[in-house]
């Protein structure tokens, strides 16, 4: 009988010790994640924050002081298109149209993106034409945990309603 117990104790004692490994196991990937997560976030608001680019305002401003830019990069039209599919909240940019952009090189939609602090949403963008190298270099800013929602627009006050060939930056729900 001692012995029937004292198995049940090992047996018990291994158990927990096999789960609590797999629950340590499990906690350190979610902290991990976590951690991930919100450095992401951290260097998200850190791009718009740094970005030239913080409203309307600011866009006519920029457009007004700035000969060259890499707007240049759409033709008249769609730069126009472009521009007045931005929408903007006390943070920034909320979401774009990626419609005219498509035709661009996955560079040159980049550096306009940056003037908004946006430049990681080129990754919900199907280019049209890139080249492997480009396709390559894109998929190096995939993150772990993606904010942005493409094929969805920013409804006010924080909302990402679905939306053909837009991008909703995560910036609409963080008001």
């Amino acid at each position: 009988m001692k012995i029937t117990t004292a198995f049940r104790m090992i047996t018990a004692c291994a158990f927990a010790c096999l789960n609590g490994a797999t629950f340590a196991k499990n906690l350190s990937i979610d902290v991990a994640a976590a951690t991930a997560a919100e450095g992401q976030r951290n260097r998200a608001a850190a791009q718009v924050y740094f970005a030239p680019i913080h409203s309307e305002q600011e866009l006519h401003s920029y457009l007004a002081g700035n000969k060259s830019t890499p707007l240049d990069a759409l033709d008249p039209k769609s730069e126009g298109r472009f521009l007045a599919s931005l929408t903007f909240n006390a943070k920034g940019i909320t979401g774009f149209s990626y419609e005219d952009l498509r035709s661009l090189s996955p560079s040159e939609a980049y550096s306009i993106l940056a003037l908004f602090g946006a430049q990681e949403a080129i990754i919900g963008i199907p280019f049209d034409s890139a080249s492997t190298a480009d396709e390559a270099n894109v998929g190096l800013l995939s993150p772990i945990v993606i904010q942005d929602y493409p094929d969805a627009r920013c409804q006010p006050p924080a909302t990402c309603l679905s939306s053909h060939q837009q991008i909703c930056l995560s910036t609409c729900q963080n008001p």
